[in-house]
């Protein structure tokens, strides 16, 4: 609950005034090393085990399966060049990597209970590497960030106002301060678009197979592959 609620206070709704488009402070990202120290304190608590009064014999089935270690068969083809991840590519020799992996596992998925464990696993797994990227305000890094709160805009009640609000904030910024990438403002169209900034979903060519071929749905995504 302490994380919760850690997550859902933001102290402005006005995305000028919110992380990454405010002044560095302090506090930024504090409720993400919240999320940190709770992994220690779910350890050691287990809370999980059969004989506490919080286990909840559903949960296991709700365990996001294990992410890709390498490679990059699953990988949207517009990602690649972006974040220079080629068949080699892992999470110890490229930061974005976990990261990547993470956003591909949710993006036809709405935020439901039952996926909910899925949606977290970007918390789980984020690497000390790519939490730096974001506390430096890595361009790339903050796209992905951008992709993972547009598909909790509409989700569970402790993080829906943060990502509503700080995804728009990271699409200003993304505009503002980089409109010189040509491909990362290709990509930022899909976050735009379920930030309530775009009019047109299906803009983004996220998984195109070639110029001017957009595939907008899971069942197509896969025939790609």
């Amino acid at each position: 609950m302490l994380g919760c609620t850690t997550c859902s206070i933001i102290e402005t709704l006005n995305p000028e005034e919110a992380w990454p488009l405010a002044p560095p402070a302090e506090e930024d990202l504090d409720w993400l090393r919240v999320s940190e120290l709770k992994k220690v304190v779910w350890e050691v608590a287990n809370p999980m085990r059969k004989e506490s009064a919080f286990y909840d014999p559903d949960l296991p089935k709700m365990s996001p399966p294990g992410l890709p270690i390498s490679g990059i068969d699953n990988i949207p083809t517009a990602f690649l060049p972006l974040f220079e991840l080629d068949s080699s590519s892992t999470s110890w020799n490229n930061p974005y990597y976990t990261a990547v992996q993470c956003v591909v596992l949710i993006l036809f998925l709405p935020c439901s209970r039952a996926n909910l464990m899925k949606f977290l696993s970007y918390l789980r797994y984020m690497e000390p590497a790519f939490k730096h990227l974001l506390e430096q305000r890595d361009s790339r890094a903050l796209l992905l960030m951008a992709y993972w709160y547009s598909k909790l805009r509409y989700g569970t009640w402790w993080i829906a106002r943060r990502a509503a609000v700080e995804c728009q904030a990271i699409c200003i910024y993304l505009e503002r301060y980089h409109a010189d990438e040509a491909l990362l403002q290709q990509l930022l169209q899909y976050p735009k678009a379920f930030c309530e900034m775009e009019s047109n979903p299906g803009s983004s060519s996220l998984y195109s197979k070639g110029p001017g071929i957009v595939l907008e749905s899971s069942e197509a995504y896969s025939s790609a592959l």
